[in-house]
């Protein structure tokens, strides 16, 4: 895979390496076989050298089999032939791709936007960055701006203004021209991006189309959901996508969002610990400063509690730094009452640069040193100024910058990059809505691959002697199921920084903690295997902590505790409490699912995975 990786990077560097490689072969090749017989006669050897050149790269030569050569020249009769071939291919796969778009161009029909705004702006952008070229339609209303009618109109969309009373009358929304478009995207602000959609269904009723693809945005996620639910269109397949959960899922996403230990220590275990309460003890919990808030903020949190989670026996702490914390915070405690079961809140209503600002920092540093800090402020110059004041005070932090515009991001990335543990920028316009991220959804690939894999290690560790499903039962999920197999690949860089942490911690080397875990899995029955694994302090604490991650991505999602009902969002094993959680033997039997995502980081299995856990 690596490799994979390595030469589809730089598999342009070795086209050129080796076309080069071939024709130099072949010229000082030739100069050196000929240069004896021609000296004399500079123009007669340059025009033979240049002649056997061609034929050298055109697969034959001036000399016979039998006669000497050097040994360059021997080379560059195999060398000059395949770098010909190599020339022929890429000069072949670059001509039809050009050719394939102006086909997609002048025949494809093309995308159609609805909404005009600074988002179908920076759609449209990212869309041309990746290489699209075909026609684009934007449909908007006619108060839109004329500078972004005009900027759009560079680009080559064409703009069209419209009204749900004119938009039947469209000829550019009739059914041919519905089954041509390639694309159905909507980028219209709330409530009016739902009024399109049931046109849409209107409309494709009216022209007997069925599952009509519509890609819509959305900015409120409690609407969003009460829409989605409350509302049918039988003849569409809707998939939303949010512009703020993709620019802190490009940050999850992000490899250096993590930290790790800068000493692995080696040798003997350094102390034993007989409770998983001194694990904890000794690893300690996550701690937040979330500076600014708003709807990116609520989505940072949601994703933040699946994966901050270190220690199952404390809540996660976050400090909320903005100007109007308490009424922000307030709101989102309403749409999420769970939170309070997975964070433990502190507000601070102050500017970023205000000396209240500077005493809640330094109060909360000194109480619980923070292992993240997270900048959402609209003010970057605010945010900027903040690290800059506590830069030495937050040099072990992960920091996380919001910078919606690149020349943000860059500042950011030149200024801060050396100064703390690990810094990354997000939420760059063509990041959040490259088509890769919106269309093709690698994190649900992500996710897909991660199950596949757990269905795998089931089998091995839970499920022994079964036979191998073939089958791929990843279309057969629901889209809860998914999303929760998404949460835990988001959560394995943690439980990678857990393992680390406890090897630090002085309870062996990773690959004995691993070791460890897997002989708990040992045991004929789950019954004997969840016994194992609660009589070790270290796969107890690994498996408190996954179940707290668990419950903390379900509690986020508004589940409850009850009887097992998906539509009801009730699940008999959401129980915060370990201890209590673990009385229950029913209860204790699920244990084993618990630790089974830690034994994806060994060697056997090559991709970590999700525990979706499932009652008999």
């Amino acid at each position: 895979m690596l490799f994979k990786r390595f030469f589809i990077r730089y598999r342009n560097i070795f086209t050129r390496c080796l076309i080069a490689a071939g024709v130099l072969s072949a010229v000082i090749g030739a100069a050196i076989t000929y240069w004896p017989r021609f000296s004399g006669q500079p123009l007669r050897f340059l025009s033979v050298t240049a002649y056997d050149v061609i034929k050298l790269h055109t697969f034959s030569s001036l000399l016979g089999v039998d006669e000497p050569k050097p040994l360059l020249y021997d080379i560059a009769i195999w060398l000059a032939p395949l770098s010909t071939m190599t020339a022929v291919f890429s000069a072949v796969c670059a001509l039809s791709g050009r050719v394939r778009l102006l086909f997609r161009s002048l025949l494809g029909g093309g995308m159609l936007i609805f909404g005009l705004n600074e988002q179908t702006m920076a759609f449209v952008h990212a869309q041309r960055a990746a290489g699209y070229r075909g026609k684009m339609l934007c449909i908007g209303t006619a108060d839109a701006k004329d500078a972004l009618n005009e900027a759009l109109r560079q680009e080559g969309v064409l703009c069209v203004f419209a009204d749900m009373e004119t938009l039947p009358a469209m000829n550019r929304l009739s059914a041919r021209r519905l089954r041509a478009y390639e694309r159905i995207v909507l980028l219209e602000e709330e409530p009016q991006a739902y009024a399109l959609l049931n046109f849409l269904n209107q409309q494709a009723e009216r022209f007997s189309l069925n599952n009509l693809a519509v890609f819509a945005a959305y900015q409120n996620r409690q609407l969003q959901e009460h829409m989605q639910h409350g509302c049918c269109w039988p003849r569409l397949r809707v998939r939303w996508f949010s512009r703020f959960a993709l620019a802190v899922e490009d940050l999850f996403t992000k490899e250096a969002f993590r930290f790790l230990p800068e000493k692995n220590p080696k040798g003997e275990i350094a102390c034993e610990s007989d409770s998983a309460k001194a694990i904890s003890d000794a690893i300690g919990t996550a701690h937040l400063l979330l500076v600014g808030f708003g709807s990116l903020g609520a989505e940072f949190l949601q994703e933040y509690a699946n994966a901050g989670v270190f220690d199952p026996f404390a809540l996660n702490s976050v400090s909320v730094l903005t100007a109007c914390a308490k009424e922000q915070v307030e709101a989102f405690v309403l749409s999420q009452p769970a939170a309070g079961q997975v964070f433990d809140i502190q507000l601070c209503n102050a500017v970023p640069s205000s000396a209240e600002a500077q005493r809640f920092v330094e109060e909360q540093q000194s109480r619980r040193p923070f292992t993240h800090l997270i900048v959402i402020e609209e003010s970057a110059e605010a945010g900027m100024a903040l690290l800059l004041r506590n830069q030495q005070m937050l040099a072990g932090c992960v920091v996380g910058f919001y910078a919606p515009r690149p020349q943000d991001a860059q500042l950011c990335e030149d200024a801060f990059t050396s100064c703390f543990r690990v810094f990354c920028s997000f939420g760059e316009n063509c990041a959040v809505y490259h088509p890769d991220r919106v269309f093709k959804d690698e994190m649900m690939v992500l996710a897909r691959a991660f199950h596949r894999s757990y269905e795998q290690a089931g089998r091995a560790y839970i499920s022994s002697g079964e036979a191998e499903i073939e089958k791929d039962s990843w279309p057969t999920l629901s889209q809860y199921l998914q999303r929760s197999n998404l949460a835990l690949a988001l959560h394995q860089k943690t439980k990678i920084e857990l393992l680390y942490r406890l090897s630090a911690e002085g309870f062996g080397e990773r690959k004995e903690l691993l070791s460890r875990c897997a002989q708990t899995m040992q045991g004929k029955s789950l019954p004997e295997k969840a016994e194992a694994i609660l009589n070790d302090p270290v796969t107890e604490h690994l498996a408190a902590t996954e179940h707290r991650r668990w419950c903390n991505f379900h509690l986020m999602q508004n589940w409850r505790f009850g009887a097992r009902d998906d539509a009801q969002k009730t699940h008999p094993c959401l129980i915060t409490d370990w201890q209590e959680f673990i009385q229950d033997e029913m209860r204790r039997a699920t244990v084993c699912y618990d630790l089974l995502p830690y034994l994806m980081i060994g060697d056997n299995f090559a991709l970590p995975v999700d525990n979706d856990r499932v009652m008999e």
